[in-house]
């Protein structure tokens, strides 16, 4: 699985091929780089397979697989928006034309959206069709044929075959019920049926003859994502009851995989371009706690299982680019290409690679980013010089964070340990190991957070809604620990990143139901607990405390998140904020001066003065989503975890 890491430790964060977009406003430094970077959430590849087009949260990003450059941005919140629905521009599908120069939307409207592939421009609309009723006929989704001279859509009027430049419909019969997969020519259509009646059906349909060719059961429940090979020969599902399956479309005999896993529910299946060889991406689920990430792959012809393909990180989204033979794929934000041939799996240059985790030190002398894959770099202020490494791989880094001197700089891994580093130096000083007992049964999806003493004698470790720990820092021994007294949305430990007293003689963490408890970071011995007045009791999950510890800035995520400033003599809120679905709370933290900050999804950093709540947005990066929080003991420097595997430095007046 670290095959790829030696190569990524070497790069060094350096402009990538193209020039870096314009720092956000109030910026004043990138850490890494936006090349073959994106937090888009579905891939389309052009025909060609020069470009991937990413639905990401504004609209659509187009990326140059030559460069990294994002070359085209569609943005139309009102031509991307489901009109059934408000929280902004996601519930839309999309495809590349023939030829590769425009892309086609469509989300429940009755027309689809044109726009210019190269530019991002919107170009036209075509409607047209009438469903049975005799009214305009809505266009569901539509699917990407990229060897094909139009594009297949799910329509209110049956299925129809979309010429874009021509802007004429062609009705598909044949088939039964909700489109799953095209083949990349167009020709083949696989389909399954949501009715429970028949909730294991499986078709394909031939576009030419607009014919069912093969129709038949899948042996489990509801085959969403069945595919068709390119040649149209064979058809492939997974269910959670049967796993990976094929049959030869045309005697319907089924093919058996050998070492198939039932348990492999929903991990999407998809056939090279040779036909010959299945390739399924595991795991299934962001819930599977045992499953590590691999390509799992299968000669079709015999049903032999092939060697997987392990992947260093969870694959998000991935596409097969069949003029090239390989997958795009993306893992952790970042963009790779895989050769099908050798199985050789390209890193995307520079930068990091997967989530970056960032802290900027108290003096504001040092700027510290980890990664995906664990490497840790250093920046000198003013921070826009070449970094130092620290490492260039190792388990990945959960979190991150200075101490107080800014003489030590620790990283949380998804090991459950800590490594101690000196900033200045670049050299390891210690490394705190979890309890072996935790750290062996702990799911390795849970993100290890951390907080360190004001004296530096204390770091304490979370791992998200399991666990709860502390390690005395000169002799690295574990001082005491606690396990959730329940699991998911039960559990004691929702992962909240503890806020210690200025003095380090205590600490407060949050809990569910609203509360916080007050522990001797010590002992773990709980001292108080705090019923804070939230309007809705869930879990706190952001946590900080003010300067001078009299207050507590408490976030919980309820009801799309509410906010709000305690006064803990007083044991009453001062001020409270509620907020919306599309600008959720990453993170919160207190500058000197008792303005609280938070950092939010849609890419905002807002201010709330500390007498009355007044909201200010002093920064936005218009990438979206902004994260992890940090400020200088000055509160002069911000910094932020961005999107694409990057970090932003921001200076507050």
């Amino acid at each position: 699985m670290r095959y790829l890491v030696a190569a990524l430790g070497a790069l060094i964060g350096s402009a990538a091929f193209g020039a870096e977009p314009p720092l956000p406003a109030g910026a004043v430094a990138r850490l890494g780089t936006t090349a073959f970077r994106t937090n888009g959430n579905t891939v389309t590849l052009s025909p060609d397979g020069t470009r991937a087009a990413f639905r990401v949260r504004e609209g659509i990003d187009v990326m140059s697989l030559a460069t990294g450059e994002i070359v085209a941005r569609v943005r139309d919140e009102k031509r991307l928006r489901d009109p059934k629905h408000t929280r902004g521009p996601h519930w839309f599908t999309f495809a590349f034309a023939s030829g590769g120069k425009e892309i086609v939307t469509a989300h429940l409207e009755p027309e689809v959206h044109v726009w210019d592939a190269t530019t991002g421009k919107y170009l036209r609309g075509i409607g047209g069709l009438q469903s049975f009723d005799k009214k305009p006929a809505h266009i569901r989704t539509v699917f990407n044929a990229p060897l094909a001279d139009f594009v297949v859509c799910e329509t209110w009027a049956g299925w129809q075959k979309l010429d874009v430049r021509a802007g004429t419909w062609t009705a598909i019969t044949g088939g039964y019920d909700r489109i799953s997969d095209v083949s990349p020519d167009g020709r083949w259509v696989t389909d399954y049926t949501d009715m429970a009646s028949v909730e294991n059906y499986v078709g394909v349909t031939d576009t030419k003859l607009s014919k069912g060719v093969y129709n038949g059961e899948s042996g489990g429940a509801y085959p969403f994502n069945s595919v068709p090979s390119p040649d149209g020969k064979y058809v492939a599902c997974s269910t959670g009851e049967a796993g990976p399956q094929v049959w030869e479309v045309a005697t319907k005999k089924e093919l058996k995989l050998k070492d198939a896993d039932g348990k492999t529910y929903n991990g999407s299946v998809r056939f090279a371009p040779d036909n010959k060889t299945l390739l399924m991406c595991l795991p299934a689920s962001v819930y599977d706690e045992k499953t590590p990430p691999h390509f799992a792959r299968w000669d079709v012809t015999t049903g032999a299982r092939l060697k997987d393909w392990p992947m260093p990180m969870r694959v998000a989204q991935w596409a097969i680019d069949h003029p090239r033979n390989r997958l795009v794929l993306t893992m952790g934000q970042c963009v790779y290409t895989l050769d099908l041939a050798t199985g050789k799996l390209a890193a995307p240059p520079d930068g990091f690679a997967g989530v970056t985790r960032a802290a900027v030190s108290p003096d504001g002398k040092f700027a510290a980013v980890g990664d995906g894959v664990g490497a840790i770099r250093v920046w000198d202020a003013p921070f826009t010089g070449k970094p130092r490494a620290l490492r260039a791989e190792g388990d990945t880094v959960d979190d991150i964070t200075f101490s107080t001197d800014s003489k030590t700089l620790f990283a949380g891994h998804a090991d459950r340990s800590v490594s101690v580093w000196n900033p200045a130096t670049g050299k390891q000083t210690a490394i705190l190991n979890s309890p072996t007992d935790r750290a062996a049964n702990l799911p390795w999806h849970r993100r290890t957070i951390i907080a360190v003493s004001p004296d530096g004698k204390t770091v304490i470790a979370v791992a998200d809604t399991q666990a709860l720990w502390a390690w005395d820092v000169p002799t690295a021994k574990v001082l005491w620990g606690e396990a959730s007294a329940g699991d998911g949305h039960k559990s004691t430990i929702p992962g909240c990143r503890p806020a210690f007293t200025p003095d380090s003689a205590a600490l407060y963490y949050g809990r569910s139901k609203g509360e916080v408890s007050k522990l001797d970071p010590r002992t773990g011995k709980e001292l108080a607990r705090l019923a804070l007045p939230f309007k809705l009791k869930s879990w706190v999950t952001r946590l900080s405390l003010s300067p001078d510890g009299k207050k507590l800035a408490a976030h919980t995520y309820y009801n799309d998140g509410e906010l709000l400033l305690y006064d803990i003599a007083k044991g009453e809120a001062d001020w409270r904020q509620s907020f919306k679905l599309d600008e959720a709370v990453g993170d919160v933290a207190f500058a000197p001066d008792g303005t609280v900050l938070t950092t939010h999804i849609d890419g905002t950093i807002r201010e709330w003065a500390s007498r009355d709540g007044a909201r200010t947005t002093p920064f936005r990066d218009p990438g979206g989503t902004t994260f992890g929080l940090q400020l200088s003991a000055d509160g002069k420097h911000a910094i932020t975890d961005a999107p694409g595997a990057t970090a932003l430095v921001w200076k507050r007046k």
